[in-house]
């Protein structure tokens, strides 16, 4: 009997390379989120220096005010929409606890509400998105990696039944020399002491 050889060896390889090439797509998906998380942090943290830097001015241009709202952009995690949700009413409250708010600031005001509340369905949209993509590609990952599994559980199962098959013609072997021994024991013809 000659060395084990499994022959679905090379679908193994294309396998266990297609598995890690889907396992790294979904690493760079997640990588891409978190990146993007952090792009989304960036932002909001100059959208905020803005606002404030906006709100400093002794007489703020009224359009100035109005653009608040489409100054706003981009955010994916759940928790981002809440820091958004927070911001607008900080703002409201910064705006509407001013002890003599000028009417334009007033009138800005419906305008950021309504720019606030379609930045937050937008970042809704972006975040559901981004988990779709996420677990379309975990999906995709964990069939390679189904794939790979059966058909290592196949290798296994043809290696156990080749080390089987061997040590039965091992063991065919050892008795047939035993037996050969004791025949040619038989036949030779006693030898006295």
């Amino acid at each position: 009997m000659g060395p084990f050889r499994f022959r679905l060896a090379r679908v193994m390889d294309w396998y266990e390379k297609q598995s890690h090439l889907e396992a790294e797509r979904l690493r760079m998906c997640a990588g891409q989120v978190v990146r993007m998380q952090g792009e989304i942090d960036q932002h909001k943290k100059d959208v905020l220096t803005h606002q404030m830097e906006l709100l400093a001015k002794p007489n703020p241009e009224a359009h100035e005010l109005a653009a608040l709202g489409p100054f706003q952009r981009g955010a994916r995690k759940q928790g981002e929409i809440d820091q958004h949700k927070k911001d607008v009413l900080t703002h409201q409250m910064e705006l509407l606890a001013k002890p003599n708010p000028e009417a334009h600031e007033l009138a800005a005001l419906g305008p950021f509400q309504r720019g606030a509340r379609k930045q937050e369905h937008r970042l809704r949209q972006k975040l559901k998105q981004g988990e779709q993509a996420t677990e379309q590609q975990r999906e995709i990952s964990q069939a390679a990696q189904r794939r790979l599994r059966l058909i290592e559980k196949l290798r296994e199962r043809r290696l156990a039944e080749h080390v089987y098959l061997f040590d039965r013609e091992l063991e065919e072997i050892a008795s047939e020399a035993h037996l050969a021994r004791y025949a040619r024991g038989l036949n030779e013809p006693q030898k006295p002491i």
